[in-house]
């Protein structure tokens, strides 16, 4: 395929928005959709050879994994190696351990699936995942793999219906992208049936370069103006929150078409055709590949969000990276002498390499074999909260899957009544409901209550608020509780917890008016303080540096004005509203361990059974003389 230097300037407007966006900076909040412009060019580019091969019969699948293992292997498997490093050195063991995890996953171009099955509701966030970017790596070489043989069988024996074929298969994926969007985003974000439409938009228009000519002239002049704006305009007016990928990666998506096809005239292409941005294109895929360990592992280290002069600094250390590894990495690789290599040696010796680092990945992760550094013992006891969900405190403080379903139980057939939800017949019957920021008070509701019979009914995701929607799981289990439960059985208090969100509050004046029929008292407990990270590893890396734990820069912003709006629309009702932020944190300063010494919170912003016996303790009063 000729050299269309546009396209190596269309990477740079891909490579540089993610840049800025993973650094944090507010310039461009819709950065991401670069890895959606970078889907087409490749759908376009590995189209436009295949074709080219297939039009004069040297189509071989071997030697196309042969050119993708040179591509694609030499310089990601530095990068694995420097993560795995990196880890080492950086990361607390919890982190080194889902490190190696990701490792091995990305190594095995399925790390879209890995960090698909970890994107629960207790997960890490992406700070501390030094290969997430490698998701969109696993999403191309899956593609790789299924459609070459794919458009090899619809050339050879429906040529004439090829445009229409693959028009159609992009068509469908992109409809269930739309539908799986609102449905459950991370099976749109991170699976292949509804990314593979992005990939079959820049094939399909290679079906029509291939054909002939594209037309420059007359109108078409102004689609290059025109993908222009459709590709950088969501990089301004989306935002980390906005529902992607779904309608809204529909503009970049059809602006890297247009750019491709008609963008290599006029101004747009002076433009993208220019020396620099020629150049940073050539280093992108390199540049793409370091800037988040680079990132994540800075990040880690100093424990603190990024001001601007680190965003520069880490700007130019992604690029200078990604310059050095393309000029000494990637490019000895595609030498004629490289290009020689018969295919067969290429593929084992890629699949060697591959296995090695799937192996180093597993090892690390089940094994301290990739420690390069030893952290005091009072650091690694906070950092080992993290591991909490594997605790005996955490099993007796929320009975998961049985009393508390959550994303792994699946539905409410999981729930078992007798054991959760059986009324006493002699003791003061307590109720409590709502998600998994309810369920975290089980345990300490049980202790403080001993004269009392504290039954519970918690789904994860979702509020126990009449008419506010949620998983099946949940709206299964709240109709349960409304409109059997409690309708058939004596309920001295019912409870009601969870991570109030302020779009649902108008939903609990309704909840609270029903529940003063089913029940003879209520209690509402308000949200907890959150975090933008993994508690006990801010926590960690605070004591690690010697800095003070700056609240104020890691607590999510937005729950105070939750908590008024909720405290007083309880309050206007007669019900009891226990505080839980102000009991956490009575001033701008956050209680940051329990009584006991251990950390208030084991993840985000869910409290351990000392972070909830405190809280209960504390607040005692209001529900005894509730009772």
């Amino acid at each position: 395929m000729q050299y269309q230097p546009h396209i190596d300037g269309l990477r740079t407007v891909a490579v540089l928005p993610v840049l800025i966006f993973h650094l944090g900076s507010p310039l461009l909040p819709g950065g991401y959709v670069g890895v959606d412009v970078f889907f087409v060019i490749s759908g376009f580019l590995i189209t436009g050879i295949l074709l080219k091969d297939m039009e004069v019969d040297r189509y071989s699948l071997l030697e196309f994994y042969k050119r993708r293992i040179l591509r694609i292997l030499p310089a990601l498997a530095v990068v694995l190696l420097a993560t795995f490093l990196g880890s080492g050195l950086i990361f607390f063991e919890t982190e080194r351990v889902e490190t190696g995890k990701s490792i091995a996953a990305a190594a095995g171009f399925i790390s879209n699936l890995y960090f698909w099955n970890d994107a629960g509701y207790f997960t890490a966030p992406a700070e501390t995942k030094p290969l997430l970017h490698t998701w969109s790596l696993a999403v191309e070489e899956q593609f790789y793999i299924v459609f070459p043989p794919l458009l090899f069988l619809t050339f050879k024996y429906a040529r004439r219906n090829l445009l229409a074929i693959v028009a159609a298969l992009s068509v469908a994926s992109l409809v269930g992208c739309i539908v799986i969007t609102t449905i459950h985003q991370p099976s749109a974000f991170y699976l292949l049936p509804f990314r593979a439409w992005e990939l079959g938009v820049g094939a399909a228009l290679a079906i029509v370069a291939a054909r002939g000519p594209i037309v420059q002239e007359g109108a078409f002049r102004h689609l290059g103006p025109l993908g222009l704006v459709l590709t950088v305009a969501p990089m301004f007016l989306l935002t980390s929150e906005s529902a992607f990928p779904g309608w809204n990666a529909i503009a970049p998506v059809v602006g890297a078409m247009l750019l491709i096809g008609w963008g290599s005239g006029g101004v747009v292409g002076k433009f993208l055709s220019s020396r620099p941005f020629v150049e940073v294109g050539k280093i992108s895929y390199s540049l793409y590949l370091w800037h988040w360990p680079v990132i994540v592992f800075w990040k880690a280290y100093s424990g603190h969000d990024l001001w601007v002069g680190e965003m520069i600094a880490l700007f130019g250390v992604s690029c200078l990276l990604g310059a050095v590894s393309t000029h000494l990495i990637e490019r000895p690789f595609r030498t004629p002498a490289a290009r020689s290599l018969s295919a067969p040696r290429v593929a084992a010796a890629g699949g060697a390499v591959l296995v090695g680092f799937a192996c180093t990945g597993i090892v690390a992760a089940y094994t301290n074999v990739g420690a390069f550094r030893t952290f005091p013992e009072s650091v690694t006891q906070i950092a080992a909260t993290v591991e909490y969900r594997s605790s005996d405190d955490y099993r007796a403080q929320f009975r998961k899957g049985t009393c508390f379903i959550g994303m792994d139980e699946g539905t409410f057939a999981a729930y078992d009544r007798e054991r959760c939800a059986a009324p006493s017949a002699t003791k003061y019957n307590v109720l409590l409901i709502g998600d998994s920021h309810s369920a975290q008070y089980w345990g300490a509701l049980q202790e403080a209550m001993p004269n009392a019979h504290v039954m519970q009914a918690n789904s994860s995701g979702c509020r126990a608020l009449l008419d506010a929607g949620g998983e099946r799981r949940c709206t299964d289990m709240r109709n349960w509780i409304f409109d059997e439960f409690l309708a058939a059985n004596r309920v001295d208090m019912v409870i009601l917890g969870g991570r109030w969100h302020e779009n649902e509050i108008q939903f609990v004046g309704a909840t609270l008016e029903e529940l003063r029929k089913l029940a003879s008292s209520i209690v509402v407990i308000g949200p907890t303080v959150e975090y933008d990270g993994v508690f006990p590893e801010l926590l960690a890396r605070s004591k690690l540096t010697g800095d003070e734990f700056d609240v104020s820069a890691k607590r999510k912003a937005g729950l105070g004005r939750v908590n008024d709006i909720m405290r007083s629309t309880v309050e206007e009702h007669g019900i009891v509203y226990v505080d839980a932020l102000l009991t956490i944190c009575p001033t701008e300063a956050c209680k940051l361990f329990a009584p006991d010494g251990i950390p208030m919170h084991f993840d985000y912003g869910h409290l351990t059974l000392s972070g909830a016996r405190y809280v209960i303790d504390q607040n005692l009063g209001d529900i005894v003389s509730a009772m």
